[in-house]
């Protein structure tokens, strides 16, 4: 019985990591929705876990250097938060946890991109 039970783990393990490697299992783990900024090359995705509880956020940068950005964000049921991130060149910041991000806790409302800083700006850090 014990021979089977560690098959079986093993099994699933391997399952595991073969759909992460073909992207399958991280591809169906989140739903996002692209957000633009007015200069179209920062923008926001705000993503939903696919039990809707919970989720993340993370920005796209399509400049050419690094950016710092300050943000708001407005929640359907409230919360608004304020911040500020620095995102690489043509690049992804990282995702941050974000629990009114989930559809069953409202989503997303609006969000307002008030400041873009570069490397040599004051504030840029």
């Amino acid at each position: 019985m014990k021979l089977v039970s560690r098959f079986l783990i093993v099994l699933s393990v391997a399952i595991a990591f073969s759909a992460v490697a073909s992207g399958d299992a991280v591809a169906q783990a989140f739903h996002c929705d692209e957000w633009r900024a007015a200069d179209f090359l920062i923008s926001l995705d705000a993503c939903s876990y696919t039990g809707g509880g919970s989720g993340f956020y993370r920005f796209h940068n399509g400049h050419t250097q690094p950016v710092r950005i300050n943000f708001s964000m407005e929640f359907v049921r409230g919360n608004p938060i304020q911040g500020s991130t620095n995102v690489p060149a043509n690049g992804t910041s990282g995702n941050a946890s974000c629990f009114n991000c989930g559809y069953m806790n409202g989503g997303l409302h609006s969000w307002t991109l008030q400041r873009t800083l570069f490397p040599g700006n004051p504030g840029y850090f």
